[in-house]
């Protein structure tokens, strides 16, 4: 979802949660390069492996377009991401 930097709904959503984008591609070096600038931005960034993954990312902006469509959730919400620690690794 792309807002204006300084209007009201940047400003709720930067209150509330930070931004994170999830990437997903087969060039290790220019996803690490992409990440990086956003990271530099402000923002955080989800590795989320190779590109067979952006059909399973274009479902999340499907969801959300048909929910806000059909008036369940406002056009200017988006989805959370909540990573909850456990013992043992994610990899």
């Amino acid at each position: 979802m792309l807002v204006p930097a300084d209007s009201s709904a940047s400003k709720k959503m930067a209150d509330q949660i930070q931004t994170t984008v999830m990437l997903a591609s087969d060039h290790a070096d220019t996803k690490e390069v992409l990440s990086q600038a956003l990271q530099d931005a402000g923002v955080r960034t989800l590795d989320t492996g190779r590109l067979k993954r952006d059909c399973e990312l274009e479902t999340f902006g499907f969801l959300k377009i048909s929910l806000a469509a059909s008036k369940k959730i406002p056009w200017m919400e988006g989805f959370a991401i909540r990573l909850i620690e456990k013992e043992g690794n994610y990899d």
